[in-house]
């Protein structure tokens, strides 16, 4: 399985894990990019490797990074709860301009590719489920798990899709729109 280095920093640096995602997640990644002494052209990478390292001083420093943007926010005048806001407002709208451009355009291919999805999918639980499809012996089905959670998660998006977030989201979404 891959490392998410990105898990790491929501841990030491939440405001910085906050900011990705929004429009100020560049200034969040260069903080921490800078307080780590990386040098390159590529500051997610860099950053990404130098979490993996491992190495504790990182998680010191990446604490210090994480005070001076938040010190960097309070100057500018935006709250961690805007940028969670903003977060979720992004999301939402490339849904709903995915939905728009499957109105626009015909969603023959979206209804056809979900249904075909939604049947493997159950098709594969049920298998599962009934004893037809078996992880292989000796295999400690870390694979086949994995491909399980994609899937899982996909079919989540999918019905995301076609009906929408749960209530108690639009809910909160609503609400905030209030502000």
């Amino acid at each position: 399985m891959k490392f998410d280095w990105k898990k790491t920093i929501a841990t030491v640096a939440p405001a910085i894990a906050t900011a990705l995602g929004t429009p100020l997640a560049g200034v969040a990644v260069h903080t921490a990019f800078k307080a780590l002494g990386l040098e390159g052209d590529d500051e997610e990478s860099a950053l990404s490797a130098a979490v993996a390292s491992g190495n504790p001083n990182v998680l010191v420093e990446l604490r210090k990074a994480e005070q001076e943007f938040e010190i960097h926010l309070e100057r500018i005048g935006v709250t961690l709860e805007e940028l969670e806001v903003q977060k979720q407002k992004i999301a939402a709208d490339s849904t709903e301009g995915a939905r728009r451009l499957a109105v626009s355009k015909g969603t023959y291919t979206q209804n056809v590719l979900s249904a075909l999805y939604t049947v493997g999918y159950f098709a594969m639980v049920i298998g599962l489920m009934a004893g037809k499809l078996n992880i292989p012996n000796g295999s400690t089905g870390g694979a086949t798990l994995t491909l399980i959670g994609v899937m899982t998660k996909a079919q989540a998006d999918i019905l995301h899709f076609w009906f929408g977030s749960s209530l108690g989201s639009k809910q909160k979404t609503d609400a905030i729109a209030v502000k």
